[in-house]
């Protein structure tokens, strides 16, 4: 009898981690892009060795929100000429008032990000520099 109820404690145990994992990942590593109704193609570069690209887009959950999101995408060219591997490398919120007051300043469409790039490993977006190398997300506090 007592094996048993330390197999149901276990199992408890074992589903309440699984649940808490589950959730974290949820809160802090997963983007649901079905929440986000407009999105903007803001800008696309190539890096000065041709080995990689990025694309901004920004996302806003409806068109009025005063909150955007700006989603970066590094694309890796293999050398098979195949599809590019890709990874999200910066994942920011900022006032939609910063993107269109920035946009307008350049002469650009709103929400527009500027990407360029400063070496073959480092690209600045809006003035910020980031490092191609690690992943920024405004989520985990993981800024420039």
């Amino acid at each position: 009898m007592f094996k048993k109820k330390k197999i149901i404690v276990l199992a408890f145990l074992l589903l309440l981690v699984s649940y808490t994992i589950q959730m974290i990942y949820k809160k802090y590593y997963m983007i649901r892009f079905e929440d986000f109704h407009v999105a903007y193609l803001a800008s696309y570069a190539d890096s000065p060795d041709g080995e990689h690209a990025v694309s901004a887009t920004t996302y806003k959950t409806e068109m009025q929100a005063e909150e955007v999101y700006i989603c970066i995408v590094l694309y890796t060219q293999k050398e098979d000429e195949s599809l590019p591997d890709s990874k999200i490398i910066i994942w920011d919120k900022v006032p939609a008032i910063e993107i269109e007051t920035s946009a307008q300043s350049r002469d650009r469409p709103d929400h527009s990000v500027y990407v360029k790039w400063v070496d073959n490993k480092t690209i600045m977006v809006n003035g910020r520099v980031f490092d191609i190398n690690k992943r920024y997300d405004y989520r985990r506090n993981l800024k420039d």
